[in-house]
């Protein structure tokens, strides 16, 4: 049983009250599954999303022209937002670590494209190698992209670095090998700077830092940590969120690996009259 986190040094009495609208906002910018913890899914969407199919960008040695033309061709199909176009490039029996498959991802892509209208994709190949039938492929995307109702507009920036493997031009599997995204909304959303370790052993304790760079002065400022599960389920919910004044400019926890080895989400929001950031990082536990 995954044990929760612990606040370690948020204590702090103080008279002033939370806002009863921000709370609200934070819902409200959580809807879809697409912020605190489930902007992961990302990396299961085409590798690159452009305006017009080009090669990707290559880190070292040029990638071959078929593994090139194969993700171009993958961009053009999302791009037009053409989903079954873009479903054919991912195989009948595709898999992921996650536990994602061929259905799950296309009900993904539904979901991610009903909620932001435009995405930006820029993929680097960090590495590939071919095998006996197509290439593993080791990649770097950052996607990037906005959504706007009419109470406000919402900026993503995701950065996801995952391996793929390809059998011709098809996907056959995938495995996020680490995230880190945010959603901020707001004139003047919280700076803030997180650390938190990307791999963890099963059972041990990890410190979750989250330091708002601006002085709060006279402002009020809340926030929550949440810690989810990755499973299949989860890309297509909301966690929900239980927020809390804060007294010291950012959050403080401790939390404690499972004893089974699993990727969480490790999702942080915090809240001012400015703004709203919201982060999440995936934590790996392994053995």
């Amino acid at each position: 049983m995954v044990q929760p986190m612990r606040f370690i040094n948020n204590s702090g009495s103080s008279d002033r009250s939370v806002p009863q609208t921000q709370p609200h906002q934070a819902s409200m910018l959580c809807k879809s599954g697409l912020a605190i913890g489930l902007l992961c899914g990302l990396a299961l969407l085409p590798v690159s999303v452009q305006a017009a199919p080009r090669p990707v960008q290559i880190a070292q040695a040029a990638a071959p022209a078929e593994l090139q033309k194969t993700l171009a061709d993958l961009d053009a199909a999302a791009s037009r937002r053409d989903l079954a176009a873009v479903i054919k490039f991912y195989g009948a029996n595709f898999t992921t670590a996650d536990g994602l498959n061929r259905q799950a991802l296309e009900e993904a892509l539904k979901k991610l494209w009903q909620d932001y209208q435009t995405l930006t994709y820029k993929t680097e190949i960090n590495s590939w190698k071919a095998t006996n039938d197509g290439f593993i492929a080791n990649v770097t995307t950052t996607i990037t992209g906005t959504e706007t109702t009419a109470e406000r507009t919402l900026t993503l920036k995701s950065t996801l670095k995952a391996e793929q493997q390809l059998v011709g031009q098809t996907i056959v599997s995938q495995n996020i090998l680490s995230e880190n995204s945010q959603v901020t909304s707001g004139e003047a959303p919280p700076t803030v700077q997180m650390s938190l370790p990307t791999e963890v052993k099963v059972g041990q304790d990890y410190n979750l830092d989250v330091v708002v760079q601006e002085p709060l002065q006279d402002s009020l400022l809340v926030g929550t940590a949440t810690e989810t599960a990755v499973t299949p389920e989860a890309y297509l919910k909301s966690p929900k969120l239980e927020l809390e004044l804060l007294s010291a400019g950012g959050i403080f926890k401790l939390g404690k690996a499972p004893s089974q080895p699993g990727d969480r989400w490790i999702s942080i929001a915090l809240i001012r009259d400015s703004g709203i950031t919201l982060i999440t990082q995936r934590l790996k536990v392994v053995k």
